[in-house]
């Protein structure tokens, strides 16, 4: 469950807001190129703008003194292309400094540093649930909603569902989602699967795919926890069906996205599970036979997603102001075009067009979603769960 802003903590907040400004701010004019992030669609007055929008542009001087930032990414398709360029036109003088790889490398890394004292990055986007379990104990992340300055992101009107979408369970909130799409688990070889013949994740289980199915290793975090978690807790599926797939089907596991992508093409493995839906959109562009079962598709439903599509504040930032100043362009319009456009993943702002998004990705208006990208539904299973299931499926499997 998301947590809904109480009046104490919005007091809690503008005392924090008012503490961070005073100690990060660098005494200079405002740059009269400080423009706001995006095109402002946002209600309020401008009378009523004026403290804020003068906050805003002092902080973006103060950027312009810092003239960097360092952002880790975990790697996902268009995450460079869709954060370092623009952003860099947007806020001429800011550079920013790129690190990309998998989160299970990326999280190890910032820990190590941590450990040694380096203080390196100033943003990280990408890791959800390890961001907040392996992160935010050691002070790696820092409180996330201070940084939010702009009218553009901090009004919940232009919001999905008028709120934040955190992923921590509880204060204070370090770590947000700004993408929601409608979770996939099965995709196919077009040329040797006929889609229609899946309608339930019990289809999985006909002998016929025996040998042909290729997934991920979902015993490592990432990439398609949210779903099997979600096949772990229907009670038409849980952990029996998990166990026969494993057990009778001879799935073979990797944790090479790209190459799974390209067996599924080739047909070596007609069937594929919990592979990346960037990396298979990816392979659709390019004219390659392979294909994605939509989640709704299936009697038993589907969860939202959130991907890679979080921001963290690195605690310790060396370059605070910068920082914000790309929080805030990467949540504004202008930001979340970018992301949606490179990263073809629905944005969790209303002002953001859908058009060119895979339809079957977007949530629909008036369903009812299990929330996957929250620490609480993570935490509903835990990780050791899913692995100790796996493993007895496949040592049944070879006896």
């Amino acid at each position: 469950m998301i947590y809904s802003p109480t009046a104490p903590r919005l007091r809690f907040v503008a005392r924090v807001v008012g503490v961070l400004t005073a100690g990060l701010l660098i005494a200079c004019q405002p740059s009269p190129t400080a423009s706001p992030p995006a095109r402002s669609s946002s209600a309020t007055g401008g009378a009523a703008t004026s403290p804020q929008m003068q906050q805003w542009e002092q902080v973006v001087a103060a950027a312009r003194q810092e003239g960097e930032l360092t952002l880790y990414g975990a790697i996902s398709g268009g995450i460079r292309e869709a954060l370092i360029e623009p952003f860099e036109k947007a806020y001429p003088g800011i550079k920013v400094n790129g690190t990309f790889a998998p989160a299970n490398d990326l999280v190890p890394r910032i820990l190590a540093e941590r450990d040694a004292r380096k203080y390196i990055p100033d943003v990280i986007v990408g890791p959800a649930s390890q961001a907040v379990l392996l992160l935010k104990p050691v002070g790696a992340v820092a409180p996330l909603e201070p940084a939010f300055l702009h009218p553009e992101v901090t009004d919940l009107s232009l919001w999905y569902q008028n709120r934040r979408w955190w992923v921590d369970s509880s204060e204070p909130y370090t770590t947000m989602a700004f993408q929601a799409y409608v979770g996939t688990t099965i995709t196919y070889n077009s040329q040797m699967v006929d889609p229609r013949e899946f309608t339930s994740f019990a289809d999985l289980l006909n002998p016929k795919w025996r040998g042909k199915i290729v997934s991920n290793d979902i015993r490592r975090p990432g990439q398609g926890s949210v779903q099997v978690r979600y096949v772990y807790g229907h009670p038409d599926l849980g952990p029996a069906f998990l166990n026969r797939l494993f057990s009778e089907m001879d799935v073979t596991l990797s944790t090479d996205h790209r190459q799974m992508v390209d067996w599924i093409a080739q047909g070596r493995y007609p069937i594929g599970l919990w592979i990346s839906s960037t990396q298979m959109k990816a392979a659709m562009e390019l004219g390659l036979p392979v294909g994605e079962i939509p989640g709704d598709q299936l009697r038993e439903g589907a969860p939202i997603s959130i991907g890679g599509g979080t921001i963290n504040l690195a605690g310790d930032a060396p370059h605070p102001n910068a920082a914000r100043v790309f929080i805030n362009w990467l949540l504004s319009k202008d930001g979340q075009d970018s992301w949606q456009e490179h990263v073809q993943q629905p944005s969790l702002r209303l002002d953001v067009s859908r058009a060119g998004l895979d339809p079957t990705g977007i949530p629909k208006p008036g369903v009812q979603y299990a929330d996957g990208g929250t620490e609480e539904y993570l935490a509903r299973v835990p990780s050791e769960d899913i692995t100790a299931i796996v493993e007895q499926g496949l040592a049944r499997a070879t006896r």
